[in-house]
């Protein structure tokens, strides 16, 4: 058969450009560091780097909900101590000495002043705002959590549940922390919507209506359940999130990072009508003293103390949370590092191995290009 030049013409250019092809293709790879570009040239190994890939976006979210995490639980405990520190250094001296039957009016008016300022440093410590969030405001984030401020509070019929008068009290993201879900006449009240009316300085009142958890308080026996803002804040942090019949999160699965105010200073009130609130104890520890009740200021002391007990329990179970957190961000460093080993496995190329097939293959092409004066014809300028 006769082979004309227009058939090796054709052919010797194609097969050139195959190499061309070729070299060009290994370029790519040793530049990009990939095996394919295509999930079509390897659709075995491409199907598994997309799940990898999956799997390290997952992990990105999870490392980035334990920084959120631990953020918060650093500037949580830095305040609860920063209130434990102010409580060992003022309120414990102060008010023993301003019990003192022996101090002049003028003394004991300047420790009830420092008192209440003392009380009112506490309440800016759990008012802190992380990253425009209120770190002690729980799932509420709309506005200040711990506020001092006369009240009343009344159910939907209008029936009057508490009331203040004159007399300003701490209140929890808008409810007075006195409110006690086992005690009279909260003790037979249902979940529902609350009003609160704020008594303001110019004689006018502000109604707000809140979801109250009464049932939920008095069934979990957790006193702080009641208040807005309590439910928790799960996030997934590769525990492998599950959830309940109800389609509720198991809480053993993800991490709670909702930190519930009223529940870390203490609410409710005693067997005496006494508040369980660290704040509105120091509160009125000051007013008794400004007032000279002695006796009622005396018999703050203990309260106080058992008071301070709930922010120590705090800042004792947030280092445990704090433990936690750098356990998971070690492990899930660990699982991301394996992770970026099989990515590799199944994407990457031996890029020694690589780098010397494209030398060999730019070597065929070059010599390819040397035998054209053989193949292709010689063209006019050849002659010139």
């Amino acid at each position: 058969m006769r082979v004309t030049n227009n058939i090796q013409e054709r052919q010797y250019l194609r097969n050139t450009n195959k190499s061309l092809e070729s070299m060009l293709k290994s370029l790519e790879r040793t530049l990009t560091q990939k095996a394919y570009k295509r999930a079509s040239e390897d659709s075995i190994n491409a199907t598994k780097a997309m799940a990898t890939r999956r799997q390290l976006s997952n992990m990105a979210m999870y490392k980035d909900n334990l920084g959120t995490a631990k953020e918060i639980y650093n500037m949580a405990e830095t305040n609860l101590m920063g209130i434990n520190d102010k409580y060992v250094q003022v309120v414990g001296i102060k008010l023993n000495q301003g019990c003192n039957t022996t101090l002049e009016t003028e003394q004991r008016q300047a420790i009830a002043l420092e008192l209440r300022e003392t009380a009112d440093f506490m309440m800016s410590l759990m008012n802190a705002d992380f990253a425009e969030r209120q770190v002690f405001g729980g799932t509420s984030n709309g506005g200040t959590p711990f506020t001092y401020e006369a009240c009343r509070l009344e159910s939907g019929d209008g029936t009057v549940l508490y009331d203040s008068g004159d007399k300003k009290v701490v209140c929890y993201n808008g409810i007075p922390l006195d409110a006690d879900s086992t005690k009279a006449p909260y003790n037979t009240l249902a979940n529902g919507d609350y009003s609160v009316f704020v008594y303001n300085d110019d004689g006018t009142e502000t109604e707000t209506e809140y979801t109250l958890n009464f049932e939920d308080a008095r069934d979990k026996g957790d006193n702080s359940l009641l208040f807005p803002g309590s439910k928790p804040i799960f996030v997934d942090v590769g525990m492998g999130i599950k959830y309940n019949d109800n389609y509720e999160v198991d809480p053993q699965t993800a991490m709670d990072i909702s930190l519930n105010g009223a529940k870390l200073t203490g609410s409710g009130v005693d067997e005496l009508g006494q508040s369980k609130n660290m704040i509105q104890l120091v509160y009125d520890a000051a007013e008794a003293l400004a007032n000279g009740d002695l006796s009622t200021a005396n018999g703050l002391i203990d309260r106080i103390n058992n008071a301070n007990g709930y922010v120590l329990s705090a800042v004792t179970s947030l280092g445990s949370k704090e433990n936690s957190v750098d356990f998971y961000l070690e492990k899930n460093s660990e699982y991301e590092t394996s992770l970026l080993e099989r990515q590799n496995d199944v994407e990457g190329v031996d890029i020694e191995a690589e780098i010397s097939n494209m030398e060999s293959l730019e070597a065929a092409y070059n010599a390819a290009l040397q035998l054209s004066s053989r193949v292709l014809p010689l063209s006019l300028f050849d002659f010139v």
